[in-house]
């Protein structure tokens, strides 16, 4: 069976604006935003790489501004910060599964529904799965990538995942 039998990978959101966009907490707080954030991921780094393969929110994680033109256009706070910026992402739905793609890809379940930037990918099920399942086939994804070719560099684009047997 092939990963893109039963799900569909995808890039993670684009900003367009990195620095405007993401923020701590404690920034979101202070711009009177906290409204219109989400927790996010933003990089590999952040991925749990021993252990047990789920990522979760926690005081310290980063958040990304979502909002749309219709809440600039409502909300002085976040026109005041975004000035003449025009948001891209009013709406995301997070993945339950995110991935590495350079070199040997890694899975990790996201409970918490963390938004995923586009230096990750989503991994989503073609059907519903518990949680207990998520867990599950991302036991089955890194076991199947850890038997992937390692070669230094590669980037695996999403078709090349979801042709990836597991």
């Amino acid at each position: 069976m092939k990963l893109g039998d039963i799900a569909r990978v995808s890039r993670g959101i684009a900003t367009g604006d990195s620095p405007v966009y993401i923020m701590t907490r404690d920034q979101a707080k202070d711009r009177r935003l906290e409204g219109f954030v989400r927790p996010v991921i933003t990089s590999a780094r952040e991925l749990p790489r021993t252990g047990n393969p789920v990522i979760h929110d926690n005081a310290g994680r980063q958040v990304v501004l979502i909002a749309s033109r219709h809440d600039v256009e409502e909300y002085a706070d976040l026109s005041e910060y975004l000035g003449q910026r025009i948001p891209r992402i009013a709406t995301v739905h997070p993945p339950p599964i995110a991935a590495t793609y350079v070199g040997v890809p890694h899975f990790v379940a996201n409970p918490d529904g963390l938004i995923v930037t586009n230096s990750l990918y989503c991994v989503r099920p073609r059907q519903a799965l518990s949680e207990d399942e998520i867990i599950t086939l991302v036991g089955r994804l890194n076991e199947a990538a850890a038997k992937l070719p390692r070669t230094v560099g590669v980037r695996y684009s999403p078709r090349a995942l979801e042709a990836m047997d597991i």
